[in-house]
């Protein structure tokens, strides 16, 4: 069988142009969502790394390889990433949202500490934790795993 690679390139940059792309990527019609695109940083951390730091924060077993990959789609592993979205910032391996600053043992006035703690991988696992918790233990909070992103 012949592959038509013109067609291949025509439909793949239409599908750049119309906005669908790989999870954990800004689509095109970010920008009039009030959104801004994923900015990945390091340290990045390997797959088990980020297993461990699941298993430490309490995640049933039977949950750990999802929210393995629920990082991967937020963060790609990156511990500093961060974007915002709705007018929060989301911050870490599971890019948790500074609407949880409370539950996760912080107060208003510290939303720099907040920030600057979810960047450390233990902490946002931790955090991911009291949110999936406070969800009724559920997943439904993590865009990747609903399918929202």
């Amino acid at each position: 069988m012949k592959v038509n690679f013109d067609l291949f390139q025509r439909a793949a940059v239409g599908l750049a142009l119309s906005g669908v792309v790989a999870c954990g990527q800004p689509s095109a019609d970010l920008a009039n969502s009030g959104s801004e695109p994923l900015v990945t940083q390091g340290p990045f951390l390997s797959a088990s790394s980020v297993r461990t730091h699941v298993r430490n924060a309490g995640f049933p077993e039977s949950l750990v390889e999802t929210m393995v990959n629920i990082a991967h789609c937020e963060s790609t592993f990156g511990a500093g990433s961060y974007a915002w979205a709705g007018g929060r910032q989301h911050t870490g391996l599971f890019q948790i949202s500074d609407l949880h600053i409370d539950s996760c043992g912080y107060t208003s006035s510290s939303y720099e500490g907040f920030r600057a703690s979810m960047t450390d991988p233990a902490q946002n696992a931790r955090c991911a934790y009291v949110v999936y918790r406070n969800a009724g233990y559920s997943l439904v909070p993590w865009d990747c795993y609903t399918g929202r992103r």
